[in-house]
């Protein structure tokens, strides 16, 4: 029996070891820094964001534009940030502040679908995704992969690859602002849209916001308003893209968000927060467990970075998506959690 405590003792002190060595070579896990520092790993070209000089769009490829460290290899990257897992300190107070925001957001909604839009808030332009310096790639991907199975599942079934359209956003290029001035974000958004399933999928989510906090220069968070396109919100990306791709009659049937890998700190706190509530292992696969927003999990999940697009979608687009209940499904994809909003119509 000693030998085999003993054993043990070597056993975790080995993998101790080689996490704190993962850490120092690639870099600490962002909630053991501050609050301030982004979550993922970013390959950063330090250009000047003032005076961006012109760009010949045509000459750009997927190859040319900036990207998060990790995006052909996305797993990695979500393989490094599940480290907090096990080193995270965690804050007590964390859960309640997303309860409370998420709770403001749920009554905004509801608000949304009694015909109170909020004012200020919704982005109207059409093609505003040729605005604001933002690159498009669009391609096909093949959803078949093991680790997107869940997902299809609840779609019923693996849709055809041609009807899987790839987006990728990349705000790279100097644009015009409210100010007068140039400025490049390094934004980046790529998302499968599935318009048949009525179902859209986030793979890499970092907002220009998030990006300009993060630059080697943070820029001032009173500053950061000047330096942003009118289009920079993921929610706003989303449904510009969506109604570009579906006709309008269509266009309210959109139900389904998935965010695929999560690595964002808040968010991944949240939800081992609300698994560990009721007692579920943190390594729950799918079918995961479900929360609606008549609960605190739900309206936790809502307000966290990763919800934000969903509540905002349901608010913003009320008129045109109707009253929702909204549910959301979280579980283990192995190296991150992944969740699962179903906008379940009224």
């Amino acid at each position: 029996m000693a030998e085999q405590q003993s054993t043990r003792r070597i056993v975790r002190l080995t993998l101790s070891v080689i996490i704190l060595t993962v850490a120092l070579i690639f870099g600490y896990p962002a909630s053991l820094k501050s609050v301030q520092t982004p979550s993922h790993h970013v390959v950063r070209r330090q250009q000047p964001i003032v005076d961006f000089g012109p760009t010949n769009i045509s000459s750009l490829s997927s190859r040319s534009i900036a990207v998060p460290f990790g995006h052909d290899n996305y797993h990695l990257n979500a393989s490094l940030s599940s480290i907090p897992r096990l080193l995270r300190k965690r804050d007590p107070e964390l859960f309640d502040y997303y309860v409370c925001k998420g709770g403001e957001l749920w009554q905004r909604a509801q608000d949304a679908f009694d015909g109170q839009v909020p004012p200020g808030r919704v982005f109207t332009e059409t093609d505003a995704t040729r605005t604001g310096g933002w690159v498009t790639v669009d391609d096909s991907i093949d959803m078949t992969e093991r680790w997107r199975r869940p997902f299809t599942d609840r779609l019923g079934g693996v849709p055809p690859k041609a009807d899987v359209r790839k987006i990728t956003k990349s705000q790279i290029v100097g644009f015009i602002n409210d100010f007068g001035q140039q400025y490049s974000t390094q934004g980046f958004y790529s998302m499968n849209f599935i318009p048949s399933k009525n179902a859209i999928m986030a793979l890499n989510v970092f907002s220009p916001k998030r990006e300009l906090r993060g630059r080697a220069d943070p820029v001032p968070e009173d500053q950061i308003p000047q330096y942003l396109p009118r289009l920079n919100r993921l929610s706003d990306m989303m449904w510009t893209v969506w109604a570009s791709i579906q006709p309008e009659e269509s266009r309210g049937g959109l139900r389904y968000i998935m965010h695929d890998d999560v690595t964002n700190d808040d968010t991944a706190e949240i939800m081992e927060d609300s698994l560990m509530k009721a007692g579920d292992s943190l390594r729950l696969p799918w079918p995961g467990k479900t929360y609606r927003m008549d609960t605190d999990e739900g309206k936790a999940l809502l307000g966290t970075p990763n919800g934000l697009a969903t509540a905002w979608l349901m608010i913003d687009r009320a008129a045109i998506l109707g009253r929702r209940d909204p549910t959301i499904t979280i579980w283990d994809c192995d190296i991150a959690f992944c969740m699962l909003w179903d906008m379940v119509p009224v």
